[in-house]
């Protein structure tokens, strides 16, 4: 029997999956829809970190993720860095509704940079449910100036996770050529409907 008419394998990828964000944006309600689980009704806030496992085919690939819900209070901020040792994809999360969350992305933004490379990033904007109001200017512009990737979802409605679970395989995929700096595009806009 030839080698070479013989099916290989399917390749297995484990990649640890973070997210980060302040209290109250949706990170946890997120995580549940990725996993096409319900999002509670009563808000109970995360309490330093919790995983969760998600199997992913996609061609002859195999994504064995763990996806990270971080807690947003200020009280576990010493412990990101050493959360983010081994993530392939940080997924920094605000709220499309909360000014407060999006002006405390920048900040945010900058820890996480100390800790991982800008090309496994990727900014979730939740809550994007009947949304009329642009990003501001200056979230807005920060944004396109750093090369980083919005996607809009909404966890109440269900809509945004698979174009957000596509980005989430594209940068692992792409993060062997880590070592090229390939400019992201910044998507702005209305969520997929799934």
């Amino acid at each position: 029997m030839s080698t070479s008419s013989a099916k290989k394998p399917p390749l297995d990828v484990y990649s640890k999956i973070v997210f980060i964000g302040n209290p109250g944006v949706g990170k946890t309600s997120l995580i549940r829809r990725i996993l096409d689980q319900d999002i509670l009704s009563v808000y109970s806030p995360t309490l330093w970190v919790r995983y969760h496992n998600l199997d992913v085919q996609q061609n002859d690939i195999q994504y064995y993720l763990q996806l990270w819900d971080v807690s947003g209070n200020e009280i576990y901020s010493d412990i990101i860095p050493s959360i983010l040792k081994g993530a392939s994809v940080v997924i920094l999360v605000f709220d499309y509704k909360d000014d407060k969350s999006q002006n405390e992305f920048i900040r945010l933004y900058t820890k996480v940079l100390e800790n991982v490379s800008p090309t496994q990033l990727l900014l979730v904007g939740n809550k994007f449910e009947n949304i009329k109001k642009e990003i501001p200017k200056v979230l807005s512009s920060w944004i396109k100036e750093h090369n980083l990737m919005i996607n809009p979802v909404s966890a109440k409605e269900n809509t945004g996770k698979s174009l957000l679970l596509r980005n989430i395989i594209k940068l692992i995929t792409d993060i062997p050529n880590s070592n090229k700096t390939t400019p992201i595009e910044v998507r702005i806009g209305t969520p997929d409907s799934e």
